[in-house]
């Protein structure tokens, strides 16, 4: 009798530790969800290649970038830098266009397109990411001639598509209202002013 009320403690007690571990890992995920996602961040590991020449420019000229990146790599030509701070802070602090027009190298503005359409989807948009796409697109187009122009269209299908598809439009992005699932709705209508299709 004895043995078997311990061994039934036993398996109580491993239960508990089960279901404590479980919903520890389940509040984990969701914070990590909650920062990294629905609020329109880009992955904050993502790591942007700019030349020595170009980040020495900016680095003199604003002083305050510095403390946006953390030093990865370096070597004679090129730098990398790890991006630490999310897209959401950027455009609060009106830096990220700052940040978008010292960026000369075309991948990755292309790169830093694409992610930000991917990791949208099934989370929806938010106001900020709809004044970061003027910005990146204008770069793109500036520079179109320096990659190929069906690379730099197919990012911009794509974001058109996973970003504004919802009936979002960048004139309605500030009054579109929250719905369940965290997904803007907007009226219909509107032209998207930053990739030139109707929403």
């Amino acid at each position: 009798m004895e043995s078997r009320r311990r061994n039934r403690r036993r398996r109580r007690k491993r239960r508990r530790r089960r279901r404590r571990r479980r919903r520890r890992r389940r509040r984990r995920r969701r914070r990590r969800r909650r920062r990294g996602g629905g609020g329109g961040d880009l992955p904050k590991a993502a790591i942007m290649i700019i030349t020595l020449k170009n980040s020495m420019r900016l680095f003199e000229e604003y002083p305050y970038m510095r403390k946006f990146f953390k030093t990865y790599s370096t070597d004679r030509t090129s730098l990398s830098y790890d991006f630490r701070m999310s897209i959401h802070t950027l455009t609060v602090m009106r830096r990220f266009d700052v940040f978008i027009e010292n960026i000369n190298e075309p991948k990755i503005l292309v790169a830093l397109f694409k992610k930000l359409a991917s990791s949208h989807i099934g989370k929806g948009v938010s106001s900020h990411d709809i004044e970061c796409i003027p910005l990146i697109s204008g770069a793109l187009i500036r520079q179109v001639h320096q990659c190929q122009a069906s690379e730099v269209r197919q990012c911009q299908a794509r974001a058109s598509v996973l970003l504004f598809g919802k009936g979002v439009s960048v004139r309605q992005g500030r009054q579109c209202q929250w719905s369940k699932g965290h997904r803007y709705q907007a009226k219909e209508g509107g032209q998207c002013q930053a990739l030139g299709q109707t929403s």
